[in-house]
C-alpha cells in the first residue's frame, strides 16, 4: 500500500498527497526521484516579473506545479539525487567562491546565500530594474 505524504501546495498551505502515478495528474519523475529529507528546493516564477515580495520561496517538501504564487514557476532542487551527495551546482563555481573566500563553501552554504539574498522583499524593491525580463538568470 502507498501512503500519503505532505506536499507543499503553496508557500504557506500543505497538504497530502498519494505518490502514485496513476494519480498524480503531472508528476515530475525528476523531483520524485531526487526527493529525500535532506532536499530543499527553491522555486521562482519564470513568466513574470516580480513586483513585491520575495522573488523565491524555498521549502522542504515536494512542490505542486504551481507552488509559487499559484502561478507556476520553476523549481531548482539543491540535490541532484536523494543521497543529497551530488550538488544541482557546478563544481566550478564552489571551487571559485571557495578560493575568493579562503575557506570550502559547501551546496548548503550557497542555497543559504541565495535564500537570505532573494528571499527578502528588497531584494525586488533594489533591483526592480535587472528583474524587467521574467525568470531568474
Amino acid at each position: 500500500m502507498v501512503k500519503p505524504i505532505r506536499y507543499a501546495f503553496r508557500s504557506f498551505d500543505r497538504q497530502w498527497v498519494i505518490p502514485d502515478n496513476r494519480l498524480i495528474n503531472r508528476p515530475n519523475p525528476g523531483l520524485w526521484d531526487d526527493y529525500s529529507s535532506r532536499q530543499i528546493f527553491l522555486t521562482a516564477p519564470e513568466d513574470r516579473t516580480p513586483t513585491a515580495g520575495p522573488t523565491v520561496t524555498l521549502l522542504g517538501l515536494i512542490p505542486d506545479l504551481h507552488h509559487y504564487n499559484g502561478r507556476g514557476g520553476r523549481v531548482f532542487p539543491l540535490w541532484r539525487d536523494a543521497k543529497a551527495s551530488e550538488p544541482n551546482v557546478k563544481p566550478a563555481l564552489f571551487a571559485h567562491l571557495s578560493a575568493a573566500y579562503g575557506k570550502a563553501v559547501a551546496a548548503e552554504d550557497a542555497m543559504a546565500y541565495l535564500a537570505a539574498l532573494m528571499a527578502h522583499p528588497a531584494f525586488t524593491a533594489r533591483f526592480a530594474a535587472d528583474l524587467m525580463r521574467p525568470g531568474h538568470r
